[in-house]
């Protein structure tokens, strides 16, 4: 036989009290505060992280290429010699001697070169050296310092 409970507890509607009410409805407001705090900087958090992804999705693309072309562009010395011929100045690596680049001479040079200054310098310095002749200083020993 079973026995049947004489008192419990459920769960039922009950009319707040005006101050029940005012402590609900501050405890309302605060939460719904802090819900908005949390969203804001939960916005935050994910823009610097998007922009993070951004950043390294970038630099990983540079690199890829990088990778398969095995090459990587780098600031790399150069001199400029000028071609009197076609009135340009071209480029070459101080390192290599390889030409990389041409271009006209602007009128400015023109002049200069047609004057026979072109590439002067202050202090009656000429032009920087050539590949070639960096090579031949570096192949000749030093003379002893006295």
């Amino acid at each position: 036989m079973v026995k049947l409970q004489t008192t419990g507890f459920e769960s039922l509607p009950v009319k707040l009290t005006p101050s029940e009410h005012r402590d609900r409805s501050r405890q309302m407001a605060e939460l719904h505060q802090t819900a908005e705090r949390f969203e804001a900087e939960a916005k935050r958090e994910a823009k610097a992280a998007k922009e993070t992804l951004e950043k390294l999705k970038r630099e990983e693309s540079k690199l890829s290429i990088v990778v398969a072309t095995e090459v990587e562009y780098r600031q790399v010395q150069v001199y400029y010699e000028p071609d009197l011929n076609r009135w340009c100045v071209e480029s070459y690596r101080r390192d290599t001697g390889e030409l990389v680049g041409s271009r006209p001479m602007t009128p400015d040079e023109r002049a200069s070169a047609a004057q026979g200054r072109l590439f002067e310098v202050e202090a009656g310095v000429t032009a920087a050296s050539t590949w070639a002749e960096d090579m031949s200083r570096l192949a000749q020993p030093e003379a002893p310092a006295t």
